[in-house]
């Protein structure tokens, strides 16, 4: 018997929770500027009104609706809006992006359209979830149980962005009818090495070229231990008093007096710069000597990736895929003790410039052979080519 290839590019139709800023919605996009149209047609759902990247991805030309959920919840009128757009669109695959979609289009996608997960957290810290993110999660598991077919179908595929994330589901009952990983992607010709933004960088910030410069990236959030990283600095500056010390992300700023009460703790107030959230992330990474990822959770770290493009030596936690993100161009400590973290900083100040030079080098090697966007995007495509009733483009 032979099996009939598929008619032209299968569609893709995304649905995620929102559009703002954040690493699966990067993700996201980034697949979708990558996507080969002779192979995939994507359109998007979001579950969440604008966002940031809305207006990106209709930039791009892909189709896009939108159906809020406010507070989280379904309102009357969104079983038929969500219908209205499966008919519209008519996708070969539907691909479900965190917790809330997934439970949604285990609920509303019909069979045989195949579906496919994609889980993007860790399960660690749950205490530092919301109720409804807790709750969420909760229900993606139980529809993956031989009773969950109450709540929702259960996924064709799952598919995680590293593999802690997939064995800690696996150890909490997760049972989808296969599962795999496909780490995060970045782009390389944005996150290089580049040594006029490295020079803009310590002009705006006040520093001179010479002077050993550690830092953080991302939102202010207990998980990400921006104290762990005042205390490691305060470890630091008690042997190096010229280092210095950025954090940058959301929530960072002169407004944080938490922050400001722990840096005036550690009497570092003329050695730390809070920068807030800075959108010109390649120019923010080359301003850096190392940069430093303090979390206690994590799964697929994005600002390692991308400062490794950079050509940034990196200090991680070992929390997740850190590890196996940094291989051996970096240094990992465990996790919620500032003062190995410290003490890995002090290491790192340690190094010649022949020797930071090498991790460098080998630093964006890494992500040049393992995470680039490229070969990610054809990973997904792959995937989703897989779940198909012929198999991909009739195997």
């Amino acid at each position: 018997m032979t099996t009939q290839k598929h008619p032209g590019p299968i569609k893709v139709l995304h649905v995620i929770s929102g559009l703002t800023i954040g690493g699966a919605e990067m993700m996201l996009y980034k697949l979708l500027r990558e996507t080969d149209p002779s192979r995939v047609a994507p359109a998007v759902l979001s579950l969440s009104s604008g966002g940031p990247l809305a207006t990106d991805i209709t930039d791009l030309g892909i189709p896009l609706w939108e159906i809020p959920m406010p507070g989280g919840m379904p309102r009357r009128g969104f079983r038929p809006a969500f219908r209205e757009v499966l008919a519209r669109v008519q996708p070969d695959v539907v691909a479900s992006w965190m917790y809330r979609a997934n439970a949604v289009c285990s609920a509303l996608v019909p069979e045989p359209t195949p579906l496919v997960w994609h889980i993007r957290q860790s399960l660690d810290h749950n205490s530092s979830q919301r109720l409804l993110f807790r709750f969420t999660r909760q229900v993606n598991r139980a529809i993956t149980q031989p009773w969950g077919r109450l709540l929702g179908r259960s996924p064709d595929m799952a598919l995680y962005n590293s593999y802690a994330s997939r064995d800690q589901h696996r150890r909490a009952g997760y049972r989808a009818s296969r599962d795999g990983v496909i780490p995060n992607g970045f782009d390389l010709d944005l996150f290089r090495p580049q040594e006029d933004l490295r020079r803009l960088a310590r002009q705006r910030w006040g520093f001179g070229d010479d002077e050993l410069l550690f830092g953080i990236v991302g939102r202010y959030h207990p998980i990400k231990n921006h104290i762990g990283f005042v205390r490691a600095a305060g470890h630091v500056r008690q042997e190096r008093k010229t280092a210095r010390f950025v954090m940058i992300g959301r929530g960072l700023d002169r407004e944080n007096r938490i922050l400001l009460k722990e840096i005036a703790a550690r009497g570092l107030e003329d050695s730390v710069l809070l920068l807030g959230e800075q959108r010109n992330l390649p120019e923010v990474y080359n301003g850096l000597d190392i940069l430093v990822s303090a979390s206690l959770v994590e799964a697929f770290p994005n600002v390692l990736g991308e400062g490794m493009a950079c050509g940034r030596p990196c200090i991680a936690t070992a929390v997740g895929d850190s590890s196996r993100v940094l291989g051996d161009t970096g240094l990992t400590v465990a996790a919620g003790d500032s003062r190995l973290l410290g003490e890995a900083m002090l290491e790192a100040a340690r190094w010649p410039l022949q020797e930071r030079t090498r991790r460098s080098v080998a630093a964006r090697a890494r992500v040049e052979d393992h995470f680039s966007i490229p070969s990610v995007a054809r990973a997904f495509q792959e995937a989703y080519e897989g779940v198909l009733p012929e198999g991909p483009f009739g195997g």
